[in-house]
């Protein structure tokens, strides 16, 4: 539950918040309008003081109050933004590699809406985070480095996990060394 006023907000998309109204005087209906309206109210109308919002669609929405008074005058008007980031999402997977013991190769992810990656190697016995050390460098970007390839790594698995300011993170397909 956030007080409204004219201050920026961010969420999550598909998240919802109460919007409550902050005016000084006693208003006797109120306004709630967005743009654009790709907005979902959950539990009261637009004209109801602290409405229920959900934000269907990533974006920058305006939030326009316009509160009125018993007279039917606007007794105040506020305008704020809300910004909807969306979770993150893998669009370019990592690819098979195949070399020679001793070579150096990479696995690579495109992603969207991330602030962070983590790759990790399965050995055989299940998935762990890899570490900056020894074959590997950028183990936290979107592209993971290996250099000198022992022959003990043959079959080893590759996948990386984006994460972002919304949740849940995405797992990338794994890729075979």
């Amino acid at each position: 539950v956030a007080a409204f006023s004219a201050v920026s907000t961010t969420l999550c998309n598909g998240s919802s918040t109460v919007f409550t109204d902050a005016s000084t005087n006693t208003p006797t209906s109120w306004l709630w309008s967005f743009t654009p309206s790709t907005v979902t109210y959950i539990s009261s109308s637009s004209t109801s003081q602290n409405p229920n919002v959900r934000f269907d669609a990533p974006g920058t929405y305006q939030v326009k109050l316009t509160a009125t008074n018993a007279s039917g005058s606007d007794d105040e008007i506020k305008v704020g933004y809300i910004t909807v980031n969306a979770a993150p999402s893998i669009s370019s997977q990592p690819s098979n590699s195949v070399i020679t013991e001793g070579n150096n190769t990479s696995f690579s992810v495109i992603a969207s809406n991330t602030t962070g990656y983590q790759w990790q190697e399965n050995t055989g016995s299940g998935y762990s985070n890899i570490s900056n050390g020894g074959v590997y460098s950028n183990a936290t970007t979107a592209t993971l480095n290996i250099t000198g390839a022992t022959l003990a790594m043959n079959g080893y698995t590759y996948r990386c996990i984006a994460s972002g300011n919304c949740t849940p993170t995405a797992t990338s397909n794994s890729a075979t060394l």
